[in-house]
């Protein structure tokens, strides 16, 4: 089977990946063996360097999503402390037994 993917997890648990690169092969070998690939000049290949970027890109995404969830619920705290200081917002509701 022969999965082509930009999204690197999608490929990370196959026996082999092929880095293409204008129509070449660059780089092949299992994911480990492509994280631990070091090219002539020193550098990672670029399957590392693209699979960092994408590991980031995903931790700030997962970040300014839980970002974004603390917001709205600090927005709806100030809300509803607002409403309660004015008098609009539903006091609790009395015990039974002091109805």
């Amino acid at each position: 089977m022969i999965v082509v993917s930009h999204r690197l997890a999608t490929v990370m648990d196959a026996d082999q990946i092929a880095v293409l690169r204008h129509g070449r092969i660059t780089e092949r070998g299992s994911h480990r063996e492509l994280l631990a690939l070091t090219l002539p000049d020193g550098h990672p290949g670029w399957y590392a360097t693209q699979w960092r970027v994408q590991q980031l890109e995903a931790s700030l995404d997962v970040a300014e999503m839980a970002d974004t969830a603390d917001a709205a619920d600090m927005a709806h705290a100030a809300d509803r402390a607002a409403d309660t200081a004015t008098g609009r917002g539903s006091a609790p509701a009395a015990p039974d037994h002091a109805r």
